[in-house]
């Protein structure tokens, strides 16, 4: 009896190449099933923050609202700005504009660390101040050295300060999880506020310590470092850029509608580095504000042919040409056959880069919410 059922044992046994071939067929579903957790963590991600960036934003525009009224700002006509030389809407409007930034604490002030508050109209004019905001290219006047106030260029500007803490979100955090920038605009002659809400971390995950640090492209200009900037009309040290974003996309037939939401981008495609911060405005799901009050959000970047094209989420919107009244920079010769209101319209582009750099080493920014609001 006992060889019979060690027989019999034997033949309902396995064999170790069945047992291998066994293990190898589940090692592969179990992979299978594992290589979902990360898009799904990610997907998660992206869904808690499109629910807090609008909060974000909220915040941010009830905190600007209690320290700002429409009647704190000026415009170029109190400061004689010369008209012509700026990019304007109406006479007395100005573009978008940066407020100025301190990037330095005042060792005089015991317990407080002012390092990234916004100074909206640079009162400290430099004392603690590492920024200030910028005139349009090519013009300088005395007496503004930040956003136009009521004062006029022989008047104190306002002290408001927007503290760290304040763009922090939870409030007060040291260590936020995301963060908020904001610019101003007159147009019409009303304040349009633009607000850019981005998660902070660090590679490999964790929350950070977090202030906005110096402008990486310009260090040292005394130009506010956030949002970044990208000009694109013309040629400088950050954009290859020659001619404006126009609403025919990559070719210029106003009649091939389909292909308007695609952006050519000059230079060698491999050279792409989502690091760079004049680069990053290409990644997917980043958010871009242009001079024309209309906000644009990445959908996709890909390479064809050599060359890269960024997608965006919706076409170019058409804008039509009306002199003193639109920002239209640079426009195209008139194209006849009723083409010719068609024109470039995107010249300038604000963003939250991907990546700065602070003391500590590399951090992570990832754009997550931006709107256009009336002061």
């Amino acid at each position: 009896m006992t060889g019979r059922a060690t027989r019999q044992a034997r033949i309902r046994g396995f064999t170790l190449v069945e047992v291998l071939l066994s293990i190898f067929i589940l090692g592969i579903g179990v992979i299978a099933v594992a290589a979902l957790f990360p898009a799904g963590i990610a997907q998660q991600r992206h869904s808690v923050d499109d629910i807090i960036g609008p909060i974000v934003a909220n915040n941010a525009m009830a905190i600007l609202r209690t320290k700002l009224q429409q009647e704190d700002f000026g415009s170029f006509e109190d400061f004689n700005f010369p008209l012509g030389t700026v990019r304007t809407t109406i006479n007395g409007d100005w573009p978008w504009m940066r407020p100025g930034i301190v990037l330095n604490d005042d060792s005089s002030t015991a317990g407080v660390d002012e390092r990234g508050w916004v100074d909206v109209f640079t009162a400290t004019r430099g004392s603690v101040l590492g920024t200030t905001s910028e005139l349009p290219t090519g013009n300088s006047l005395a007496g503004l050295y930040g956003i136009p106030h009521k004062n006029g260029p022989f008047g104190t500007p306002p002290e408001i300060m927007i503290t760290q803490g304040e763009r922090s979100y939870p409030l007060g955090s040291q260590r936020p999880q995301y963060v908020w920038d904001c610019m101003f605009r007159r147009f019409e002659g009303r304040i349009h506020v633009a607000i850019f809400v981005y998660r902070v971390g660090k590679p490999g995950g964790g929350s950070v310590s977090y202030h906005v640090q110096d402008d990486q492209n310009n260090p040292g200009l005394g130009r506010p470092p956030l949002p970044v900037r990208l000009q694109i009309v013309g040629t400088n040290q950050n954009s290859p850029w020659t001619a404006a974003w126009d609403t025919f996309g990559v070719d210029p037939d106003p009649l091939s509608r389909g292909d308007d939401s695609f952006i050519p981008v000059p230079g060698p495609a491999g050279n792409y580095n989502p690091a760079d911060a004049s680069q990053s405005w290409q990644e997917p799901r980043q958010w871009l504000l242009d001079q024309n009050n209309n906000v644009h959000r990445v959908l996709s970047r890909f390479v064809d042919g050599g060359s890269a094209r960024v997608e965006l989420t919706r076409p170019i919107p058409t804008v039509d040409v009306l002199d003193n009244k639109l920002f239209i920079y640079d426009r195209l010769p008139a194209l006849g056959d009723g083409w010719d209101r068609f024109e470039n319209v995107v010249t300038d582009v604000w963003y939250i880069p991907t990546e700065v750099l602070s003391p500590d080493g590399p951090l992570l920014l990832t754009p997550v919410y931006l709107t256009v609001r009336e002061l």
